[in-house]
């Protein structure tokens, strides 16, 4: 049997298996913007069951995809949780990509889930936002957490190895310092 002729559920179960590359910590050493609450809707609650009242508050852990070393990101791949979250205003805590060439006035910038998180090649593509700060909104680089809020979009991108390098972009109206 191909593997394209394998079922949705049996290639989830496949990807979930294979090894992530990235900046995968465990879980004794996550910190709290990485947890999840019990009330935090998950990947079993029906997407018709989140309400949609303001900002939701997100976790590293419900944007995560099991993509392996190929990294090619598939539009099967998402989950009910993540194709509700796309054009939704959420939070979300990370820290600034390293690769930021001025110090203040900063408009853009890569988020990532952990300060060793890595992009490109050797990244993992759901570790990773592109962040946009939007009308005068500009921030300093710093090496402490930030805490985003914004419009939230599913946007692969691709390097120029065919590899999926990034899949989410943010719209951001308001960033603060530290994990809230």
């Amino acid at each position: 049997m191909k593997l394209t002729t394998i079922s949705r559920p049996i290639s989830a179960l496949v990807l979930a298996a294979i090894t992530l590359a990235g900046c995968e910590r465990p879980a004794a050493q996550a910190t709290p913007a990485t947890r999840v609450s019990a009330s935090q809707p998950t990947a079993e609650v029906p997407a018709a069951a989140v309400i949609a009242t303001g900002p939701r508050t997100i976790h590293w852990e419900e944007i995560d995809l099991p993509l392996g070393s190929d990294a090619k990101f598939q539009p099967w791949m998402l989950t009910t949780v993540l194709q509700a979250l796309d054009g939704r205003t959420v939070r979300i805590a990370g820290y600034i990509y390293g690769d930021v060439f001025q110090p203040t006035n900063i408009r853009e910038f890569k988020l990532v889930r952990h300060v060793d998180c890595e992009f490109g090649a050797v990244g993992h593509p759901a570790h990773l936002i592109f962040i946009e700060l939007k009308d005068k909104l500009r921030m300093s680089f710093t090496t402490e957490p930030v805490t985003v809020e914004g419009t939230f979009h599913i946007r692969p991108f691709s390097g120029p190895d065919g590899r999926t390098w990034a899949l989410y972009h943010m719209d951001v109206t308001k960033i603060e310092r530290g994990e809230s």
